[in-house]
């Protein structure tokens, strides 16, 4: 959020340097004077313009809902497809964008080429060859990473633009790995350390605040200050709400308090986001862009009663759900396992390592013997670990692989599924007397 910074203790013994920790005390809400106002911290001067003026810092004096990131993958039939979406993507952007093929770039994967726009966001993309059902080649299509930061979102296009390319990009079909919604508030309606405080004392709930993933600070230098960032949830989960000041990046005086979802809560945001109707008004949109930003955590008094739905809301955030709405709770229940998504797990995080050591054991993918005695070793190796894995099958894999018979047999189904029930049995006996 904040560019890292580079300083010893041996040159600010007086700064404590970014780390992430759990609050030993009470953050101390006394604020001093400052030439824009009173702010809790000291502002440096901002450079003169052209008339020997200090231009003014501007100041934050309502509540604000922003998309500021979306993230997420898409494939496409054909290169012509990727082209008109990239089109697509920089009018409702109001980008321009430099596409370099055969110019690798890496995120989660190795992908074959990349592009960049002028505001820095960037989309990655590979052609994804696949074989039929009888093992020919079958074609190829373009699997797709797309990366839009703030900058792109919040300084090039408005909250219903922004809105109207979540929209759009779900109805294509896009894999959402990463959607944040936040409000820009006035610093004198929140402030980070009421949010530190509140944590600290274990008022609120949606996160353990208890627990060291559940609950952080992270001090950043910037302009000769230290700038504290609080995070609610594990910043690996895929629901995390960060409250930080919009000054060292955004230049403004104010405080922005986002949500960070990822994966199944990012799809289901925006899920939710589209389902508004093309012709609802930007207040509309700006009531549920917020009350999802505010919808992760929530801030009571339980200094008396523990029961959640018993205690009051403390008066702080009583007058940001006043302002923004009612907060809306994203959750995810259990999603069960499927074949494909096994298979995608497989190629994702599997492949690439088994791939290694089928080079490792003289793996040929190219030569005019294939598929012949240069692979030998590598299909023994993985045939015996195959035939050993029989015995291990788990209920949960044997009720996935059911669902996969069900769906391609149909009435052979039940057959199936008593070879599913008897794997090891059936299968080891026929490879070692022979099938008849």
């Amino acid at each position: 959020m904040i560019a890292n910074n580079h300083y010893s203790r041996e040159d600010r013994k007086d700064v404590q340097p970014a780390v992430r920790q759990d609050c030993g005390a009470d953050f101390p809400l006394k604020s001093k004077k400052t030439p824009v106002g009173n702010t809790g911290l000291p502002i440096q001067p901002g450079a003169a313009n052209a008339t020997g003026q200090t231009p003014e810092i501007p100041v934050q004096k309502s509540v604000e809902p922003i998309i500021d990131w979306v993230q997420g993958c898409c494939d496409f039939d054909s290169k012509n497809d990727f082209n008109n979406f990239m089109s697509w993507i920089g009018r409702i952007t109001k980008t321009s964008w430099e596409l370099s093929y055969d110019k690798p770039f890496t995120k989660g994967r190795t992908w074959e080429n990349q592009g960049i726009s002028n505001t820095n966001a960037i989309v990655a993309w590979s052609e994804v060859r696949y074989r039929d059902e009888d093992g020919r080649p079958g074609g190829y299509y373009i699997r797709c990473w797309l990366s839009l930061n703030g900058s792109t979102l919040t300084k090039r296009i408005g909250l219903r633009d922004s809105w109207s390319l979540v929209k759009g990009l779900h109805a294509r079909g896009f894999e959402f790995t990463r959607l944040d919604c936040k409000v820009r508030l006035p610093e004198k309606l929140l402030h980070p350390k009421k949010v530190a405080n509140a944590a600290k004392k274990g008022n609120l709930t949606g996160c353990d605040p208890k627990s060291k993933s559940g609950f952080s600070v992270q001090w950043n230098y910037w302009e000769g200050q230290e700038w504290m960032t609080v995070y609610l949830g594990s910043p690996s989960s895929n629901n995390v709400t960060c409250c930080y000041s919009a000054l060292p990046k955004h230049g403004v005086i104010a405080t922005d308090y986002e949500r960070r979802m990822s994966d199944e809560v990012a799809q289901k945001a925006a899920l939710i986001l589209s389902e508004l109707s093309d012709d609802c008004s930007d207040s509309e949109i700006a009531q549920l862009v917020g009350q999802i930003a505010i919808g992760h955590c929530r801030f009571m008094d339980r200094s008396k009663n523990r029961q959640p739905c018993r205690c009051p809301l403390l008066k702080w955030w009583a007058k940001i759900v006043e302002l923004v709405g009612k907060p809306l709770k994203i959750s995810i229940g259990y999603i069960p396992p499927t074949f494909k998504s096994q298979m995608k797990w497989i190629e994702n995080q599997v492949i690439p390592t088994l791939t290694a050591i089928f080079i490792s054991k003289g793996g040929d993918f190219y030569g005019e013997d294939a598929k012949g005695l240069k692979n030998r070793e590598f299909l023994d190796w993985l045939y015996c670990l195959m035939r050993a894995s029989l015995r291990r099958f788990s209920p949960k894999l044997k009720a996935i692989l059911k669902d996969s018979f069900k769906n391609k047999y149909g009435e052979g189904y039940e057959m199936m599924s008593y070879l599913v029930d008897n794997f090891a049995d059936v299968f080891l006996n026929e490879t070692q007397q022979g099938f008849t």
